[in-house]
């Protein structure tokens, strides 16, 4: 109980102090697309779409692979290497700056449907995900 109670409040620390401004995650959000994976021949591309009750942003990546899921999962623990020039980002907690503007985020990527909650009463909900709906119209 005291374990979850540290590790709790070191991620809930982490998500709201790292990065002083809340629209940082929006250059989260475009590193992660620009150090995607493509398949060959596929011209990256990155769309934002902005409605009153969400902010979604979608691209043509190849889709994530467990270890991109379970890296989403965890704090630190990146599949991008820092000596590997591909990669803009590489420390593993860039992405949980989207906690800066929800608390609900959600991740659809190939298989993966992943819904995170800060506000889960075990207070682990910036890293153990449940299943989220399929959003209607993905394609």
């Amino acid at each position: 109980r005291e374990l979850r109670g540290i590790t709790t409040r070191a991620i809930h620390r982490l998500a709201e102090e790292l990065y002083a401004g809340s629209a940082h995650f929006v250059l989260e959000l475009v590193q992660n697309a620009d150090d995607n994976d493509y398949p060959a021949g596929v011209v990256p591309e990155l769309r934002v779409e902005v409605t009153p009750a969400a902010i979604r942003f979608f691209n043509n990546e190849a889709g994530f692979s467990e270890a991109n899921a379970l890296a989403l999962c965890s704090i630190g623990r990146s599949t991008k290497r820092a000596d590997d020039p591909r990669y803009i980002g590489n420390k593993g907690i860039g992405w949980k700056s989207v906690f800066k503007i929800t608390p609900r985020p959600q991740v659809h990527s190939r298989g993966f449907r992943l819904a995170f909650d800060a506000t889960d009463a075990s207070g682990l909900g910036y890293i153990v995900p449940r299943p989220a709906e399929p959003l209607t119209g993905w394609d």
